[in-house]
């Protein structure tokens, strides 16, 4: 239960909903903490990317049904930290993590999905770079939703706490009803990288789902009375 709270405090702090796909998004500073969490659910699974073959990349996942295609570009499984190349995401931690590096693109699909996907995607996020991107993909493998560093770090918790040189945990949502995810694509457009870790696939909970669509909610009031107030029209 002191997950669950926790987590509507942040679920209430930034809401992001795209009309057509309803994704919403929290990005929340990251710490030790949010780095190993676990979301309730009824069906989950978690890459840590801490076993499996050190030299053929695909293989250093753990748990079964997804597929990692980095035929775009260059992506690699690393540890430690290499200037100019790549950054481990999470300071106090040496494990494994995925590193997308500069013009590339890795897709990460569930094998599984057709049947049924996923109502949320969470991921660790390195530094979030304004020339890197996250796509979020339907049971298909299409992208529903792209949102750039920048725009990712519009979602940040608490309010006015955004920083590009630090990590997050992104969490992407679906309202019950939309579009099921099947997975994510992430993007380096320029420089190198976009690191990663500790990826979660989950369908919460029915009562986990309930707090989390009644917060999501009272935010998106709140927003629209905060866009009275100032009179700020998006085009």
């Amino acid at each position: 239960m002191m997950k669950k709270v926790l987590f509507m405090a942040a679920a209430i702090g930034a809401v992001a909903a795209a009309p057509a796909s309803a994704v919403t998004v929290i990005a929340e500073q990251g710490t030790l903490a949010n780095f190993s969490r676990n979301y309730p659910g009824l069906a989950s699974t978690t890459f840590d990317f801490n076993s499996g073959n050190t030299t053929t990349e695909a293989n250093k996942i753990t748990g079964a049904g997804f597929t990692f295609n980095g035929s775009s570009g260059t992506f690699g499984v690393r540890t430690g930290s290499s200037q100019g190349q790549w950054q481990q995401p999470t300071p106090g931690d040496a494990s494994s993590y995925a590193s997308v590096q500069n013009n590339s693109t890795l897709k990460i699909f569930t094998s599984n999905a057709a049947s049924r996907g996923y109502d949320l995607i969470s991921l660790y996020l390195g530094s979030v770079d304004d020339y890197n991107s996250i796509s979020v993909l339907n049971t298909a493998g299409v992208a529903i939703a792209t949102y750039t560093g920048q725009q990712l770090l519009n979602f940040a918790v608490p309010a006015g706490t955004a920083n590009g040189t630090t990590s997050y945990r992104i969490t992407f949502t679906r309202s019950a009803g939309d579009v099921a995810f099947g997975g994510l694509s992430v993007t380096s457009n320029r420089d190198n990288a976009a690191e990663f870790d500790n990826l979660v696939f989950a369908v919460p909970e029915p009562s986990t789902w309930a707090l989390m669509l009644a917060g999501f909610g009272m935010v998106g009031m709140a927003m629209r009375a905060r866009r009275r107030r100032t009179s700020v029209v998006f085009g």
